[in-house]
């Protein structure tokens, strides 16, 4: 062996093989979690969304928006005099102060345009613990799922003194 080479002992190899590799490995998951995220961040139909600034999907952030108001329901008469289950499904950005902006809010899915509407009515009043990423609060893009089950009951002769004993329909 010539005095150019150095000998380094295994145990350092070995060392250095652990260190990489973990630096490798903290890379690839980071960056996993960074391609998730990006990946959830943005889809074609979210850009109406982003004229106020950034804005999230749910599995984007690290503590989604959650809703604090729960006793706001939609005031809805219906104009039919059958029993029916109405739905709606709409999507709107809750801001980083815990508003959701009317001006966001939009019908995904309904069976019924007039609950869709009345469910978009009442939105502004409902109040939400604002979503995190990375410690500080921002907007988000929330779904929400309402529904109602209609029920007429007819009496013939005396008023019950009590709620009626009909079962509603599953909706």
């Amino acid at each position: 062996m010539d005095e150019t080479t150095a000998r380094v002992p295994s145990s350092s190899l070995c060392m250095v093989s652990v260190a990489a590799i973990a630096a490798v490995l903290t890379a690839c998951t980071s960056g996993t979690m960074t391609s998730q995220r990006a990946a959830c961040d943005h889809a074609g139909r979210d850009s109406v969304f982003a004229v106020g600034g950034p804005v999230y999907r749910e599995c984007a952030v690290d503590h989604a928006a959650k809703l604090l108001t729960s006793d706001i329901h939609p005031e809805f008469r219906p104009t039919s005099p059958r029993p029916q289950c109405y739905s709606a499904d709409v999507e709107f950005v809750v801001d980083s102060m815990g508003k959701p902006e009317q001006a966001t809010a939009r019908v995904v899915k309904a069976n019924d345009d007039e609950f869709a509407t009345s469910v978009l009515s009442v939105l502004t009043r409902w109040k939400y613990d604002p979503a995190t990423l990375d410690g500080r609060r921002v907007r988000q893009i929330v779904k929400v799922h309402q529904s109602a089950t209609i029920v007429r009951v007819v009496v013939s002769g005396a008023v019950p003194s009590g709620p009626p004993r009909v079962p509603a329909p599953g909706c």
